[in-house]
């Protein structure tokens, strides 16, 4: 049993990803052993590391759901669809109909409150991007460690921290370390987005 839900993106061919469950183990180990779920299990998986699988998709709608107080917005790709002569025949319009995640006040701000921290104070893991970006960013950089393979860089993001407006997600295989890579990459988008021109940007030497 696999505990991960589409997000229902209106193009075809979406990955699941996965959140492990004791069930999806006794599915898909051998051994007697290797189906126990374990002290360990629940610590890699709070932390994003061991079975689980996610994709930048779901990252953001994460994001998303943090950012406007437990809404799960459904991806919608396209605007409108023109002719030949640049005339509108069709207007997409989104589904309606989102999901909720019933979560307190009290918790989000603290989840609020620590993507903040994590780029705008020094001991933040994107603090040398963001640290003096002139607009509010709530955002935390990853390392996903895939076998045989460099670290895969993650930086997932929304802002303005205060009242937000935009969710970006940054993930670059085999680009190294989160604050390093997929973090001033984020921040070209966001220059982008908010029309801001950043001097050259090297990336954060902390660690995930």
């Amino acid at each position: 049993m696999n505990a991960a839900i589409l997000s229902g993106i209106d193009i075809p061919g979406e990955a699941s990803g996965r959140i492990p469950t004791w069930q999806w183990k006794q599915q898909h180990y051998k051994t007697a052993i290797d189906k126990l779920w374990k002290p360990g299990d629940s610590i890699l998986l709070a932390i994003g590391q061991g079975n689980m699988e996610g994709t930048p998709l779901q990252l953001a709608t994460t994001y998303a759901a943090i950012a406007n107080g437990g809404t799960i917005v459904q991806p919608h790709l396209g605007l409108k669809i023109v002719d030949q002569q640049g005339k509108q025949v069709e207007d997409l319009q989104p589904t309606t109909g989102a999901r909720r995640v019933e979560i307190a006040t009290s918790t989000l701000d603290v989840v609020r409150n620590a993507l903040r921290g994590a780029a705008s104070t020094p001991l933040g893991t994107s603090y040398g991007v963001f640290g003096g970006y002139p607009i509010p960013v709530a955002g935390k950089t990853g390392t996903a460690e895939v076998f045989g393979k460099q670290n895969y860089s993650w930086y997932a993001s929304y802002a303005p921290a205060n009242d937000p407006k935009y969710v970006v997600v940054v993930m670059i295989e085999q680009g190294g370390e989160g604050g390093a890579a997929a973090a001033p990459a984020a921040r070209l988008i966001y220059d982008q987005l908010f029309h801001q021109k950043s001097t050259t940007v090297t990336g954060s030497g902390l660690t995930d």
